[in-house]
C-alpha cells in the first residue's frame, strides 16, 4: 500500500476523532446551543459518509478495530473526567436494567429470571450479566451499587462484545460479497456509526442485540446453513427483545425468495409461534405491545401530528427529524449525539433504496421498515438498531463507487488454486 492510499485511509478517521475531542471541549462548559456545534458535527459526518459513499480505498479491518478501541478508551476516560457518566444516570439503564439486575443474588435467581414464564421479558440476559458484573465489583471491594462503577465495568465488557460483533460482521460481509473492500466498508459503516458507538456504551441490552443480529446476518449469508448459529442468535433475541422473533423468522423465510416454502421454513414459522406462545403468550405480548405504544405516544415528541396510516409512513421512513440538532432544545451531551440525529436523512435514503432493490439484503431492510411501520412506527431506537445492523451489507446499492464490490477473494482463491497445481 502506497503513502497516498495510507493518507486517504487515515485522514478521515483522524479528522473524525479530532472532531469528537473538539466537540467535547466546546460542550464541556457550555450546554446552550450554538450553530457552530452543528458545523463541527459535520466534520465527523462528512468523512464518515465519504468513506461509505465515495472512497475507493477502505481502512483495513485490523485498523478499524484499533481505531474503534481508541475511541472507546477515550469515551470512558472522558466520561469519568468530566462527570458525564453521572449526568446520564437516569435513563433506561438506571431506571430499569440495573434495578432488575440488583434483584438477582444467586445462580437460582439467574436461571429463574432467564427462563421463567412471568416477570419482565426485555433484557433478561443483560440483567444477569449486570448482576455478574456487580459480583466482580464486590469481589474487588468496589461499591457494587454505585452507578459509575456499574457503568464502567459494563462499558468494558460491552466493548469486548462490540469487538466480537465487528469480527462476526466482517466475516458475514466477506461471505456475502467475496470482497475484502466490501467487507472493510461494511465494518467501517457499523463500527463508527454514532448510534452504535453511543448505545453500546450503556448498561443496556443493545450490545447483545447487535451481537445477536450479526450472528443472524452470518447465518443468512451462508450457503450451507448452520442452524446452531441461528438458534444462538434467536435465543439471545428471545431473552433480550422477544417481539423481534417474528421479524427474524419472516426474514429467514423471505431472504431467499426462490425457496420460500421449504420444510425448514415451515418448521421455523411453527417453532417461532409455539416459542412465543409458550414463553410469553400472544395475549400477554399484545398487552405489552399496547402498553409500549401508549408509553411512547405519550411522550408527544413527534413533529408529525397524529398516528394515522400516512403519518406513520412518514414517521417510519423519514423520521425522526434530522434537523433536531439545529434546534436549541435538542442540544445533547456530545457531537456523536448530534451526528446520530443528522444521519436520519441518510437512513431515509437507505429506506428508499431498499424499496427500489427488494432482493437479498434489500428485502431484509425493507421488511424491517415494514415491521416497524406495522407495530412501532414511533420507536426510533428500534428502527435505528435494525437499519444499522443490516445496512452494512447493502452498501453496494447506496455507494456511488461500484468498483469496491470486485470479488477480490475469488480472484485470490483462483491464484491459490493455480499455485497449488503441480507442474507437469
Amino acid at each position: 500500500m502506497n503513502y497516498r492510499k495510507i493518507n486517504l485511509l487515515v485522514i478521515p478517521m483522524t479528522l473524525m476523532m479530532l472532531t469528537v475531542v473538539v466537540g467535547d471541549l466546546l460542550l464541556i462548559n457550555n450546554r446552550e446551543y450554538h450553530v457552530f456545534f452543528s458545523v463541527v458535527t459535520l466534520l465527523y459526518l462528512l468523512p464518515y459518509l465519504y468513506v461509505i459513499l465515495w472512497s475507493r480505498y477502505q481502512l483495513p479491518f485490523a485498523w478499524s478495530i484499533v481505531f474503534f478501541i481508541v475511541l472507546k478508551v477515550y469515551f470512558i476516560v472522558m466520561g469519568n473526567v468530566n462527570g458525564s457518566i453521572i449526568l446520564s444516570d437516569g435513563g433506561d439503564a438506571a431506571a430499569f436494567h440495573i434495578p432488575q439486575a440488583q434483584n438477582l443474588t444467586s445462580f437460582a435467581d439467574y436461571i429463574d429470571h432467564l427462563f421463567s414464564l412471568g416477570g419482565v421479558y426485555n433484557g433478561r440476559l443483560t440483567h444477569v450479566l449486570l448482576a455478574l458484573y456487580s459480583t466482580v465489583l464486590a469481589y474487588f471491594n468496589f461499591d457494587q451499587f454505585a452507578y459509575i462503577n456499574i457503568y464502567n465495568i459494563a462499558y468494558i465488557f460491552n466493548s469486548f462484545i462490540c469487538v466480537g460483533t465487528l469480527f462476526v460482521y466482517y466475516r458475514a460481509a466477506l461471505i456475502y460479497s467475496s470482497s475484502v473492500g466490501f467487507s472493510r466498508r461494511a465494518v467501517w459503516f457499523i463500527a463508527f456509526n454514532p448510534f452504535f458507538l453511543l448505545i453500546t456504551s450503556l448498561p443496556q441490552k443493545e450490545p447483545l442485540l447487535f451481537f445477536a443480529l450479526s450472528l443472524f446476518l452470518f447465518f443468512l449469508v451462508q450457503v450451507k446453513k448452520n442452524y446452531f448459529i441461528l438458534l444462538a442468535s434467536l435465543l439471545i433475541i428471545l431473552l433480550e427483545r422477544v417481539y423481534m422473533i417474528p421479524l427474524l423468522v419472516i426474514i429467514v423465510v423471505l431472504f431467499d425468495n426462490k425457496k420460500i416454502i421449504t420444510p425448514m421454513n415451515i418448521f421455523l414459522v411453527l417453532a417461532g409461534l409455539i416459542l412465543i406462545e409458550r414463553f410469553i403468550g400472544f395475549e400477554t405480548a399484545l398487552s405489552m405491545h399496547e402498553g409500549h405504544v401508549e408509553s411512547l405516544t405519550e411522550l408527544e415528541g413527534s413533529f408529525v401530528g397524529g398516528h394515522g396510516f400516512i403519518s406513520n409512513i412518514i414517521r417510519t421512513f423519514f423520521g425522526p427529524a434530522f434537523f433536531r440538532p439545529f434546534l436549541s432544545e435538542y442540544i445533547s451531551d456530545n457531537i456523536l449525539y448530534l451526528s446520530h440525529s443528522l444521519l436520519f436523512i441518510f437512513y431515509s435514503y437507505i429506506a428508499i433504496k431498499s424499496i427500489a432493490n427488494p432482493k437479498r439484503i434489500g428485502v431484509v431492510i425493507l421488511i424491517s421498515y415494514l415491521y416497524v411501520l406495522a407495530f412501532v412506527p414511533f420507536h426510533g431506537t428500534f428502527k435505528t438498531l435494525l437499519v444499522v445492523s443490516f445496512s452494512g451489507l447493502f452498501l453496494d446499492k447506496i455507494s456511488f463507487i461500484k468498483r469496491f464490490n470486485k470479488p477480490e477473494m475469488k480472484i485470490m482463491a483462483t491464484k491459490q488454486q493455480r499455485r497449488s497445481v503441480p507442474i507437469g
